[in-house]
C-alpha cells in the first residue's frame, strides 16, 4: 500500500507508523486497521444501542472462529484470513477488537468503567496485534494500549463531558512513564504511545514536533 493511501485512510501519523512495521506484518496491520474502522464505524453510528451491541459480538464471534482457509463471504474478514496466511495473529484478540468497542454502545453516554473496559480491550488488543511475535516487547508497550485507546477516541468527540472525562480516564489510566527500549519490531506501536501521552497531558506540538518524535523512538527504541 502506498503511503498516501495509507495516509488517506488511517491519517498521516498511522501511516508513517505503518512504514516502521517489519514488511512481512504491514499486510496484516492494514487488514487490522480497516477491521477497527469498520468496529468504529459501527459503535459511533449507532442509533439503537441493543442492535449496535449485536452486530458488534457477531464481528467478535466470527473472528473468534475465523477459519484462514475457509473465510466468510465478507470482504474485511478474507482480508484477515489472507493475512494471516502469510504471518499470524491472536483471534482471541481481534475479536477483543470488537468487544472493545462494544463497550461505547450505550443508551445513554459511556460511564467510567463502561469507557475503561473498551480502553483495555481495544488498547490492549491492538498493542498485542501490532507487536505480533516479539514477546520481549509486550510488557514495555501493552500496558500504553488503553491510553492510546482512549486518546484516539477523543479526538473522534466534541468538546464536552465525555471528551473531557475520556481524557481524565487516559491520565489516570497512563504509565508512569513512556515505553523504552523498546524493540525495532515494536517501534510502530511504541510510536505511537508517545503521541498518545502528548495528547492525554495536553502537550499540543505542530506536526513536524510530532514525526520527529516518531522517528527518535524509531532510531533509538526510547
Amino acid at each position: 500500500m502506498e503511503f498516501a493511501e495509507s495516509s488517506q485512510q488511517f491519517g498521516p501519523e498511522r501511516a508513517l507508523a505503518l512504514t516502521y512495521l517489519p514488511a512481512s506484518r504491514r499486510e496484516m496491520v492494514i487488514a487490522i486497521w480497516r477491521l477497527d474502522l469498520r468496529l468504529r464505524e459501527l459503535a459511533m453510528t449507532a442509533k439503537d444501542a441493543m442492535l449496535g451491541r449485536i452486530r458488534l459480538q457477531w464481528w467478535a464471534d466470527q473472528m473468534a472462529q475465523l477459519d484462514p482457509l475457509h473465510p466468510p463471504a465478507e470482504p474485511l474478514l478474507q482480508a484477515l484470513a489472507a493475512a494471516m496466511a502469510q504471518t499470524t495473529a491472536a483471534q482471541d484478540d481481534l475479536s477483543e477488537l470488537a468487544i472493545g468497542w462494544q463497550q461505547l454502545v450505550q443508551d445513554g453516554e459511556p460511564d467510567d468503567a463502561e469507557l475503561a473496559a473498551y480502553a483495555d480491550f481495544r488498547g490492549r488488543a491492538m498493542f498485542r496485534l501490532m507487536t505480533g511475535d516479539d514477546q520481549a516487547a509486550q510488557p514495555v508497550l501493552i500496558d500504553h494500549g488503553p491510553t492510546w485507546a482512549l486518546a484516539d477516541v477523543a479526538a473522534l468527540l466534541p468538546a464536552g463531558g465525555l471528551r473531557t472525562r475520556t481524557l481524565a480516564l487516559a491520565a489516570r489510566m497512563m504509565p508512569l512513564t513512556g515505553p523504552v527500549g523498546t524493540a525495532r519490531a515494536a517501534r510502530a506501536a511504541g510510536a505511537l504511545a508517545w503521541l498518545a501521552r502528548w495528547d492525554v497531558s495536553g502537550t499540543h506540538r505542530p506536526a513536524l514536533a510530532r514525526i520527529a518524535r516518531m522517528a527518535w523512538h524509531r532510531l533509538s527504541g526510547r
